[in-house]
């Protein structure tokens, strides 16, 4: 998400199967990582919408959100700046929960 004066944090799963309007849509915080399974709390809902009028919003949501978003490439996640900062790495074996 870029956006001149913004700092937001989104992601969705809009399912549309062939179809102009989506089918099915996760609420929430549609996260599946170790942490976000075993450590944090989260909520999420998969919304099934029974009617076009809904399914048609949730459309635009998600197109609105696209508007402001750019794809994110490998060269971007390689970027000095979103690397995790040396002495955390050297941190991290002491800080590092396992169950």
């Amino acid at each position: 998400y870029a956006r001149d004066g913004w700092t937001f944090h989104g992601k969705g799963i809009w399912c549309y199967l062939d179809q102009e309007l989506p089918q099915l849509t996760m609420i929430g915080s549609p996260n599946y990582g170790y942490r976000s399974i075993y450590r944090d709390l989260e909520a999420q809902v998969t919304l099934i919408p029974g009617s076009d009028a809904l399914r048609a919003a949730i459309h635009r949501e998600a197109q609105d959100l696209r508007a402001y978003a750019r794809p994110v490439d490998i060269a971007e996640l390689r970027k000095r700046s979103r690397a995790a900062p040396l002495w955390l790495h050297g941190l991290r074996p002491l800080i590092q929960n396992k169950m």
